[in-house]
């Protein structure tokens, strides 16, 4: 969209990655579930009441809704709708229960008080999202939950990798070029799916919950290349940070939440099929084949152009 870009994008030393759409698809599949005394049923009509009652269907709850279409959902009198920096959705059904899902670590805050939960999610080993799904007798409001949540299951969901992302990998780690994947997804999740594709560093990656500076932001900007529970002002903080540090930065991603971080970057790159609309008008580069191996191509491009 701006044809400065391409000679920029030869010149990047630092590329930003947005985990899903970029090294993985938006196809996503619930693999396993482990209760917490609730049965299947109980469990299938909770998931299944949360999708209907969503404004807005993502990747993850697409997965939710094809595990849980077998079992018919509760009305909705109350919801909150999914948010980048809640991480979590529900509301409140018929039955006279509220329903939660999201991100573990922001819904059951306390290790101590559900320890059984954290047990079991240390156990699991496979490159998987983790997401727990929670019951209470109490309406969620949008900025805080109920604190009588009681865990119903922990919902193990997998991504797909993109086709040829380990090549793709492999040859910006051959150009020079350093890879740093930053995502809203748990530590744990990132930090695996990184392994998966060569990104160098990804087993010293970082829990951005756990950043509360701006100076240690910035630390863990040039000391890290794999970031988790990122929220969207993070995502941003952290690409000025590299420059800051005197990199030439690229930033991937497909979101409107990736929009800020994408305009921050010396070339932002939206996804063209799933890419939402506000992503693609923020970027300078869009790839109309949703493919992130496109980019070597046109880096090879905009190497030709600079020299």
């Amino acid at each position: 969209q701006e044809m400065y870009c391409i000679e920029t994008l030869a010149r990047v030393d630092v590329l930003c990655l947005d985990k899903t759409g970029t090294l993985t698809t938006d196809e996503m599949t619930v693999t396993g579930v482990i209760p917490f005394g609730a049965d299947d049923n109980k469990i299938k009509k909770a998931l299944s009441s949360i999708v209907k009652a969503s404004d807005e269907l993502n990747a993850t709850l697409y997965a939710l809704r094809d595990y849980s279409d077998s079992v018919s959902p509760y009305e909705c009198s109350k919801f909150c709708d999914f948010s980048s920096e809640t991480k979590w959705s529900g509301g409140t059904f018929e039955n006279g229960k509220t329903y939660i899902v999201g991100a573990t670590e922001c819904i059951l805050k306390s290790r101590e008080k559900y320890s059984e939960v954290y047990s079991e999610i240390e156990k699991i080993n496979q490159t998987v999202r983790i997401l727990v799904l929670a019951e209470s007798d109490s309406e969620p409001d949008k900025d805080s939950l109920p604190d009588d949540l009681k865990p119903l299951a922990l919902i193990l969901i997998k991504d797909k990798l993109r086709d040829n992302v380990n090549e793709t990998v492999k040859y910006f780690k051959e150009q020079g070029v350093t890879l740093k994947v930053i995502s809203g997804d748990s530590v744990k999740t990132v930090k695996n799916i990184a392994l998966d594709t060569g990104i160098e560093g990804a087993e010293n990656a970082i829990d951005m919950s756990t950043v509360t500076t701006d100076k240690e932001l910035e630390d863990a900007a040039e000391r890290c290349n794999v970031f988790g529970r990122v929220t969207p002002a993070q995502k941003k903080k952290l690409v000025v940070a590299l420059k800051k540090h005197g990199h030439s930065v690229a930033m991937t991603g497909d979101g409107v939440n990736d929009a800020p971080a994408l305009k921050q970057a010396d070339i932002g790159v939206a996804m063209g099929i799933t890419g939402s609309e506000v992503s693609k008008d923020a970027a300078a580069m869009v790839l109309t084949d949703d493919n992130f191996a496109t980019i070597i191509k046109a880096v090879e491009n905009g190497r030709n152009i600079y020299q």
